[in-house]
């Protein structure tokens, strides 16, 4: 995908004391219609922090009107956290992609932005032929 690359990062508020106060760091590739974020997480980061900073950005997705829709990939280790967000109407369930190693199978997500589809922008044409 090319287009410009956006990096974000999820802290903590109000910051614990007992934490550095960053637990994310997200970039974030666009293309001007469909984005396709990639994250890592701190190794301080409990599982709540997660699931709570993953629904966080997938509301301000859903929210954006500069966003047509987000494409998440996921291996098999993550796959209950995006199912989870699929459960709260978040996501949807995209299918699988099955490859050859060292990749293997991906799971994939789609979550819509609130661009309007008569939107016109160059990456949306691309996309249909």
């Amino acid at each position: 995908m090319s287009g410009r690359i956006t990096t974000w990062v999820a802290q903590y508020n109000p910051t614990p004391t007992s934490k550095p106060p960053l637990f994310a760091v997200t970039t974030l590739q666009d293309d001007g219609w469909r984005v396709e974020p990639h994250v890592t997480y701190l190794p301080w980061a409990t599982p709540r922090d997660i699931l709570m900073g993953t629904a966080a950005f997938l509301e301000v997705i859903r929210n954006s009107p500069a966003i047509g829709y987000c494409v998440i990939y996921s291996h098999a280790e993550t796959k209950n956290l995006f199912d989870r967000c699929c459960a709260w109407g978040l996501l949807e369930s995209a299918g699988t992609i099955d490859r050859e190693s060292p990749r293997k199978k991906e799971y994939a997500y789609l979550a819509r932005g609130a661009k309007p589809e008569s939107a016109d922008t160059a990456a949306k044409k691309a996309l249909i032929r």
